[in-house]
């Protein structure tokens, strides 16, 4: 059976194995030089764990079948890899948030504030998401205070609830969009809708929880989020959100 590219395990390996082991494997590569079968063996042997070992075997097929790469060019790429993987995953942060009763166990930060810092950490661009939308003045007014500075403001929404309303102050501000397809009857009946609730700040700060965007579950409902800034979530949900926007699976509402 062919290895797969070696680029591509060389990343898969960097992800998954500890940076102790991946040290390990790439001191051997070094020090070994050429793809041998007893190289191969020798790596399969280095990583005790044989969930992680396949990994390298994984790693050691891709070598030999890659013809002019020296143990030394694979152990640069995997350490700068990794290296690249560990200071992405230490770079997010994640916070849990809450709207509800509190303990003084375990302090948690309520979703209204954490809503509202997400607005205000946008810079170029802010995408707001929820079902439902209705009283809400501190966040629209934040919305708007947003886009004095130039951020543009892209908000969806169902279109079978009254959410737009909520937005009427956003008018000429903020780009309108909804789901087409939300409103269609199942076969057993069931309606289909748009129920995802998130802001997400540009590329690196996103709110995702289970709060639609009205007072009562910014303030009194029992709701759970989870606040990431920086990694790779905010990034995938930016580019997630335009692209279902470009691909006009979210269409605007005036339009």
């Amino acid at each position: 059976m062919t290895a797969a590219p070696l680029d591509h395990v060389v990343a898969e390996v960097a992800r998954t194995l500890p940076l102790e082991q991946v040290e390990a494997v790439a001191s051997f590569l070094d020090a070994w030089g050429e793809s041998t079968g007893a190289a191969l063996d020798q790596l399969h042997r280095l990583v005790p764990n044989p969930g992680f070992a396949a990994q390298a075997d994984a790693l050691g097929r891709s070598w030999t079948e890659t013809v002019g790469v020296s143990g030394g060019t694979v152990a640069l790429a995997l350490r700068a890899t990794a290296l690249a993987v560990e200071r992405a995953r230490n770079e997010e942060r994640i916070e849990t948030v809450w709207t509800g009763p509190t303990t003084k166990a375990v302090p948690l930060r309520q979703t209204l504030g954490v809503l509202l810092q997400v607005v205000k950490a946008s810079r170029e661009r802010l995408v707001v998401v929820s079902f439902a939308a209705y009283k809400v003045a501190k966040v629209v007014e934040a919305m708007l205070a947003a886009s004095e500075h130039g951020v543009k403001i892209t908000v969806v929404i169902d279109e079978g609830t009254d959410a737009a309303n909520a937005f009427s102050a956003l008018a000429g501000v903020a780009e309108l969009y909804c789901w087409p397809a939300a409103g269609t009857v199942l076969p057993n009946g069931a309606t289909v809708r748009m129920h995802v609730k998130a802001a997400v700040a540009d590329d690196h700060t996103a709110l995702v929880g289970s709060a639609n965007l009205t007072g009562q579950a910014l303030n009194e409902n029992m709701e759970l989020g989870l606040l990431v800034e920086g990694g790779e979530i905010p990034r995938r949900l930016d580019a997630h959100f335009r692209s279902l926007i470009a691909s006009e699976i979210l269409v605007s509402v005036e339009g």
